[in-house]
């Protein structure tokens, strides 16, 4: 165990909080700056035993609740923002595309392009017809986002504290 091994462990083992480790005890035994952090760390804790804990503020816990409240709703909100966001550039990207149909003479070379593929088109069979791929990897590729998106919301919806767990 190394010295920041045990720093990170001197406020948890002297408060009691956490009993120390062999590894632990053999590293302050060892170690005369470890084992005088953690004198130290003792004496600050009898020093605070000492005191008696201030009762709490009246109305503390509707307090601390209401700023949690507030906190998630400030969360939820900038996720909502994001989602509208999302959703608006998409909308912008339908009313291009729209626009874009509404040039008259876009509209027809597309129209007879689309009736020129047909008519062809009766004469082959469709390309995925002999290879099933290309539908497949579409198909995979949707599923893929959509999964994606899913565990991006459930995600973002957890508290901080169970996704760490």
């Amino acid at each position: 165990m190394t010295c920041a091994d045990v720093r990170d462990l001197i406020e948890a083992v002297a408060a009691g909080d956490e009993p120390p480790s062999p590894a632990f005890e053999a590293h302050v035994g060892a170690c005369s700056a470890c084992a005088a952090a953690l004198e130290a760390a003792r004496r600050v804790e009898r020093a605070l035993a000492a005191f008696a804990a201030p009762p709490a503020p009246p109305q503390f816990s509707r307090n601390v609740l209401a700023a949690i409240r507030r906190a998630r709703w400030q969360y939820d909100n900038r996720v909502d923002r994001a989602f509208n966001l999302a959703i608006l550039a998409g909308v912008a990207i339908v009313a291009v595309a729209a626009v874009s149909l509404l040039n008259l003479s876009s509209v027809s070379r597309v129209l007879l392009a689309g009736i020129e593929a047909l008519a062809d088109a009766r004469n082959q069979p469709a390309p995925w017809t002999r290879d099933s791929s290309v539908p497949i990897a579409l198909t995979t590729m949707m599923f893929a986002t959509a999964f994606g998106i899913w565990w991006w919301a459930e995600r973002r919806s957890e508290p901080r504290e169970e996704r760490a767990q």
